[in-house]
């Protein structure tokens, strides 16, 4: 009577546990697996047991060194160094399975200037002149000019519409420290008939405290008051051709779009001293 059986097999600790996808489990804390120690002709060539077929998925520990006689080609190169080492038969030649290091990646450095002869770097290596956003390329011993990390200059903008012009402000409050001489030309007097500018052109004095108001219609006689004060003073003269004299103390005159304004440092206010129109009597 025949008999078929289906096993796995495990080796090491924990017999009775096993991955049921293994045919063959190795299990240790402190023990390893070893491959088969064989020396190998050459990466392209079988050389196992005599007879047997190459499979790929084959492993061996190569201990032939170069330096007796074992070597690899371009497609199937020998470990770096001596040449031992672990590889496995993928069908056409022995792999490495330790392959060779990899080139040095590319970097990217940078200073102020251009860079020379001494400037470090390798083949491909990138340099950008932090001043003119210049950037180079090393070629040989020579760093090659290919570009620049600013971007060129974008359109111009649309032309914006013009604002309107503003109003005059009232005079900002003056300054503390000590109040300038007037103007080239301007004159103003101050006294108990008005506040008067002088025009040199017209050689004539201007009251700025506003024209007088319309008269008005004859009223009843009214009852006889008290004697009256006297009367205000006249019209300043012509200005004399000596040079005009400072402001009084105190007195502070600014004259623009929106009339003239008088400054009063007891109340920190301006007053627009041209005068509203009277009403009609």
């Amino acid at each position: 009577m025949g008999q078929i059986a289906f096993a796995q097999v495990k080796v090491g600790e924990n017999p009775t546990v096993i991955n049921r996808a293994s045919i063959l489990e190795l299990e240790s804390a402190n023990k390893g697996l070893l491959f088969p120690r064989v020396g190998l002709i050459n990466t392209t060539t079988w050389s196992l047991a005599s007879g047997s077929t190459p499979v790929a998925g084959m492993v061996v520990y190569n201990i032939k060194t170069t330096a007796t006689g074992f070597s690899g080609t371009t497609a199937y190169p020998a470990i770096a160094g001596d040449g031992t080492g672990i590889y496995y038969w993928d069908g056409n030649g022995w792999v490495a399975g330790k392959g060779a290091n990899g080139s040095n990646g590319k970097s990217i450095t940078g200073a102020d200037g251009v860079p020379g002869a001494s400037t470090p770097g390798n083949e491909g290596d990138l340099y950008v002149n932090t001043t003119t956003g210049n950037t180079y390329i090393k070629q040989g011993n020579t760093w090659v000019l290919n570009g620049n990390i600013k971007g060129a200059k974008g359109d111009p903008g649309v032309i914006g519409v013009q604002g309107m012009p503003g109003t005059s402000g009232t005079p900002g409050t003056p300054g503390s420290g000590t109040p300038g001489a007037p103007g080239t030309g301007v004159t103003v007097v101050t006294n108990d008939s008005g506040t008067w500018v002088y025009n040199p052109t017209t050689n004539t004095w201007t009251n700025i405290n506003g024209t007088k108001g319309d008269k008005g219609d004859k009223g009843d006689a009214g009852v006889v008051g008290v004697q009256g004060m006297p009367g205000t003073s006249g019209t300043p003269g012509t200005p004399g051709s000596g040079t005009p004299g400072a402001p009084g103390t105190g007195v502070t005159v600014v004259i623009n779009d929106s009339g003239t304004w008088v400054y009063n440092p007891t109340t920190n206010t301006w007053t627009n001293i041209n005068g509203t129109k009277g009403d009609k009597g």
